[in-house]
């Protein structure tokens, strides 16, 4: 093995171990990435889920308030009568929501049913009727069926009658006292606010949606405590990615102030609170004067009756549009997946095809170099037989007329050659410069063979080759007759040149549905399967061929197919070993 061998495995190992290199790094950067976003997961579906659950809960609160201070709004000990229009009218300029409430009821022990006329701002005698034994028994702070706040209305001075029996505890500090009512008051009747159902759906809870989950990424649907029918729907989904209490009416940081305003005289300088978390009160009340807390009796029979001990009624579901927060997060972990094996896959497949362009550029400088030497031995023949016989003229070693003529056709052969192989040349750089132009005109295909077997007539004639023609009569085309008369040229002389024991060629034209085919078959050495797909490529040659040390250069078949691709036509080959090829030019007609 010579010095360029070696170099060239040595050279081939080590693009090889590069390559192997390029792409181990190239997997270990998939394998960091995959883990690295299944991390990134993790934490994004947290995120997302505290996210979802801090967004929840004001929606939430929100919502409760809203209810709470529509609630609270409407508390009644006494005169109700002669405040509630001015309550009404103060409510609704304060409220977001004027339409919330659709119709006011109120019913006592000793008076008729009255409903309230929301626009002349007064009540009015009613006809339907109230149960008596609905005193007898505690109504829930809201009906769920109807959408009605039932507020309690208290009989007696609300001061007097809470005050009475009451029992100081000791004194938690200089600013807080903890007062224990010995009972509640007696409810005289009932302030029934019943809620308008599309100003509580459509208003309300959209804009608490819009508010809280604008991009439109979550769905969500509340749905009762009690028996968890449905209430309100955005879009239908099966679980929730959140679920939050919703509509309490008890306030968290302050259950219910108590009419402030009314406690004036019997405890002057002090604020009277109904609270069910003394403990946090206390801990956070720095008012200047003292605080009297009241509080529930633990087993009082009116318990329920106090708001405070209300829960959540409803309950807030959210879940994410994609079904869930692990369908969102696993579908953007894949989406990010595929977003860097993609580029991880374009990484590879350009080291891919820059090492396939690398050995395609280095084959066909070889190819060129294997040219050049080709042309030059080319060369070099026929100009030490023009060098030679010019060189025998001069000395006058050969001086008989007959030797003279002989000499002369010698030398008129090997020029001929030598043209020929320049044009080949020249032909093959103008069609790869772009720059070759084709005279397009309509030609009778039979007049374009027989050109060309005169061109070669010199040819088949020295060699002792037998040509059968068989020409179709009347088959026109649109081409360039020289260029199409040199590609079967150089398919005539290539049957020559790889001929065997059998000097034989065939050329024959078809026309085949709308194409015209042109066919030169020869029962020549063939060519091997695995030359077969590269004997277009310019330069390109055969082991055997190189082996038998046949002359060539290896740009006729190259040639051929670049005109036929100009006619915007194609050729194929069929070939078998020791048996000869098939050549055919088919063009479009």
């Amino acid at each position: 093995m010579n010095q360029s061998k070696i170099t060239n495995v040595k050279s081939s190992r080590l693009q090889i171990l590069l390559i192997f290199g390029l792409l181990g790094l190239l997997g270990l950067s998939a394998f960091l990435q995959y883990t690295w976003l299944a991390q990134i997961a993790i934490a994004e579906k947290d995120r997302l889920e505290k996210r979802l659950k801090i967004d929840a809960e004001r929606f939430a609160e929100d919502f409760n308030k809203e209810l709470q201070t529509t609630w609270y709004a409407f508390r009644f000990n006494e005169n109700w009568r002669e405040t509630f229009a001015e309550r009404f009218e103060n409510w609704t300029q304060n409220t977001k929501y004027p339409q919330l409430i659709k119709q006011v009821t109120v019913f006592t022990k000793d008076s008729p049913t009255l409903l309230f006329n929301q626009k002349l701002r007064r009540f009015e005698p009613t006809e339907s009727s109230i149960s008596n034994d609905l005193f007898d028994r505690d109504l829930p702070p809201f009906d769920e069926q109807n959408l009605t706040l039932q507020i309690p209305l208290f009989g007696g001075n609300p001061i007097t009658e809470e005050l009475k029996g009451v029992e100081e505890s000791a004194e938690l500090s200089d600013k807080i006292k903890i007062i224990k009512t010995s009972k509640f008051l007696n409810i005289s009747g009932y302030i029934l606010l019943k809620l308008d159902d599309d100003t509580l759906k459509n208003e309300l809870l959209n804009n608490l949606r819009e508010k809280y989950f604008p991009d439109g990424d979550y769905d969500f649907a509340i749905t009762s405590e009690k028996d968890k029918s449905l209430i309100f729907q955005s879009n239908s989904f099966e679980n929730a990615d959140v679920t939050v209490p919703i509509f309490s009416l008890a306030p968290d940081n302050l259950n219910f102030i108590l009419n402030e305003g009314q406690f004036t005289k019997m405890t002057t300088g002090k604020k009277i609170v109904l609270s069910q978390k003394i403990e946090k009160q206390t801990s956070e009340t720095s008012n200047s004067n003292p605080t009297v807390f009241v509080s529930a009796p633990d087993k009082s029979p009116n318990l329920s009756r106090n708001i405070t001990d209300s829960k959540s009624l409803w309950v807030l579901n959210v879940q994410h549009k994609d079904g869930s927060l692990d369908n969102f997060v696993n579908k953007t972990r894949n989406r990010n997946l595929a977003g860097s094996f993609g580029i991880l896959s374009l990484l590879a497949v350009s080291i891919g095809l820059i090492f396939v362009s690398t050995n395609r550029a280095k084959r066909f400088a070889m190819r060129q170099i294997e040219f050049v030497s080709s042309v030059s031995h080319e060369f070099r023949t026929p100009l030490a037989v023009i060098y030679s016989a010019s060189e025998n003229l001069t000395d006058g070693v050969v001086d008989s007329p007959e030797s003279i003529t002989k000499y002369g056709n010698l030398i008129k052969r090997e020029g001929k050659k030598l043209s020929a192989m320049v044009e080949q040349i020249l032909e093959f750089a103008g069609a790869n410069s772009g720059k070759q132009k084709y005279n397009f005109e309509t030609v009778e295909v039979s007049q374009v063979v027989e050109n060309a077997l005169v061109e070669c007539k010199s040819l088949i004639d020295e060699k002792q080759f037998t040509v059968e023609k068989n020409l179709a009569e009347n088959l026109f085309v649109n081409a360039d007759a020289n260029a199409l008369s040199h590609a079967i040229q150089n398919l005539i002389a290539n049957s020559i040149k790889y001929a065997s024991g059998e000097k034989y060629l065939k050329i024959s034209t078809e026309k085949v549905n709308n194409q015209i085919k042109i066919t030169v078959e020869d029962k020549g050495i063939g060519i091997s399967s695995k030359d077969l797909k590269h004997i277009f490529e310019p330069f390109y040659r055969g082991k055997k061929v190189v082996d038998a040390q046949i002359h060539g250069n290896g740009l006729g078949l190259s040639l051929v197919k670049q005109i036929a691709d100009a006619h915007g036509g194609k050729v194929s080959v069929e070939s078998e070993i020791g048996t000869g090829s098939k050549f055919t030019i088919i063009l479009e007609k």
